[in-house]
């Protein structure tokens, strides 16, 4: 048996597992609670690998950081360590006002967040806007479904090493058949208890790849040198340490990402306490910024060490411990590593489709009484919109995967100052009439500023220009509300 056959099986018995464990868990729904919020009993452990699961994507972080940190070097761990800045402030800062809120209590009262809340309703409920809610679903979901469709292109691309390119569309419905049905089937519960798995799956693949790459490069005296960790720094006239482009998108994207993802407002709402939110989240962070080192370092001895003349990409990384003359790399490392990679892929598409799902049932399609039939619809419905909208960005549009990845983030991040805004700010300027003009032109205005700048950077194929839509977009959407803030305290606490 050859090493493309052992891969196939070991992918295809993922695939099943996950198949099976929704089927497993559609016994356990009993209404909206069960399959949206885990019962409300999520504990900060499943919490921790689960956030972590879903933030280590195949497209967004596994490729980011094997690849830039081969460019760039351990100068990339500024994004991990950003990050964790992002989760501490957003436990530290928004957890204490929404348990304040009453968005945690198990009897809330008219006066209170109901518990358990979507982001959708604790927006118009603190607004007291329609517009403001739908303004800011809008945005957030079509972040969310670009992410799924990054996810589902980078999934299918890894594929290619079985179909040849004219064929290769034949994996995206498989893979996206997968990830529909176990999370239509079991809900978040299945999305939770398959995380879990897949951040263990990813964890043990990564660093026995890792401790491999390390030992062949002693064995065989291909040690990467120093500067392929330290790269001659970029100072002052390009960036600091990265360039100015990156370094900005980075920054703001880790701070302003955490409260504008739906997933966060349904892992908090399926939290039993403020507490066991903030243990979870932030022991996912550090799980997080693990993996995410053990990446770059993983590129680093791969393509500086061990493979030196293999393709900078993850198809290159496959290619070459698959047609590698040592049997471990090709009969155990080459399948782990792609069962690593596939298990990325689907831990951060199902962590994008059950919130809007979640969305599309409780926000956009209100009903009274729970259907898990009615559920299995939507999904079926999203399935068809998510092949349909794959189709036209990407062999339609054709567009550029790497640009692509940068533009995903401003449509996520650019409600952030919106949503923090109705966290913190006080009660009778949250419902003023001028905080819901100006929510509505902080979106719009950045979701303009962000698509503009997409738009040209991609036509004129700098990229430097779509990396800087998010800082821009996000520093604008801000603005609006500090100028706000400065007209109301010189105003007074008036209508």
């Amino acid at each position: 048996m050859d090493a493309l056959m052992i891969n196939a099986l070991v992918a295809i018995c993922i695939c099943l597992f996950f198949l099976l464990q929704g089927a497993l868990h559609y016994r356990e729904i009993k209404d909206e609670d069960t399959f949206f919020l885990y019962n409300r009993r999520l504990p900060n452990g499943e919490y921790a690998y689960s956030f972590a699961a879903a933030s280590t994507s195949l497209a967004t972080v596994l490729f980011f950081f094997v690849t830039f940190g081969v460019v760039h070097g351990i100068y990339v761990l500024f994004a991990p360590i950003t990050y964790v800045l992002g989760c501490y402030l957003y436990s530290k800062l928004l957890l204490p006002s929404l348990e304040r809120q009453g968005f945690f209590q198990q009897n809330s009262s008219p006066q209170s967040i109901s518990l358990g809340t979507t982001l959708a309703r604790y927006i118009e409920e603190r607004y007291g806007s329609k517009s403001v809610k739908f303004s800011i679903m809008i945005i957030t979901i079509l972040g969310l479904a670009s992410i799924l469709l990054i996810e589902l292109y980078v999934g299918i691309n890894i594929f290619s090493i079985y179909f040849k390119p004219q064929f290769i569309d034949l994996a995206l419905f498989w893979v996206a058949f997968v990830v529909f049905a176990y999370t239509g089937l079991g809900g978040f519960i299945a999305v939770v208890k398959t995380d879990v798995f897949q951040f263990i799956l990813m964890f043990v693949s990564t660093t026995i790849l890792l401790v491999w790459l390390i030992w062949t490069s002693i064995q065989n005296h291909t040690i990467p040198d120093l500067e392929s960790f330290i790269v001659h720094p970029i100072v002052f006239k390009g960036g600091i340490l990265l360039p100015y482009p990156l370094l900005f998108n980075i920054l703001v994207v880790n701070l302003f990402l955490i409260p504008a993802l739906l997933r966060t407002w349904q892992m908090a709402s399926a939290s039993p306490s403020a507490v066991e939110v903030k243990k979870g989240i932030l022991k996912g962070a550090v799980l997080t910024t693990l993996l995410t080192t053990m990446f770059i370092l993983l590129g680093i001895f791969f393509f500086r060490g061990a493979f030196t003349n293999s393709e900078l990409s993850l198809i290159g990384m496959l290619n070459a411990l698959r047609t590698s003359q040592n049997h471990f790399a090709r009969y155990v490392l080459f399948p782990l590593f792609f069962a690593g990679c596939l298990a990325a892929l689907l831990s951060t598409a199902d962590s994008a489709l059950a919130p809007i799902l979640q969305s599309f049932y409780l926000d956009i399609f209100k009903s009274e009484k729970w259907s898990h039939r009615r559920v299995l619809v939507f999904t079926a419905i999203l399935f068809i919109i998510t092949i349909v909208l794959y189709f036209v960005v990407f062999r339609i549009l054709r567009f550029n995967f790497v640009s692509w990845l940068f533009t995903i983030f401003s449509f996520s991040i650019i409600c952030s100052p919106s949503i923090v805004f109705a966290i913190v700010a006080p009660d009778d300027l949250v419902k003023m009439k001028k905080s819901q003009i100006t929510a509505l032109i902080s979106i719009w205005g950045g979701f303009l500023i962000a698509i503009i700048l997409s738009f040209i950077g991609n036509k004129l194929r700098i990229i430097e220009i779509v990396q800087l839509n998010s800082p821009l977009a996000s520093i604008f959407s801000s603005f609006c509300f500090l100028f706000l803030w400065v007209v109301y305290k010189k105003g007074g606490p008036r209508q």
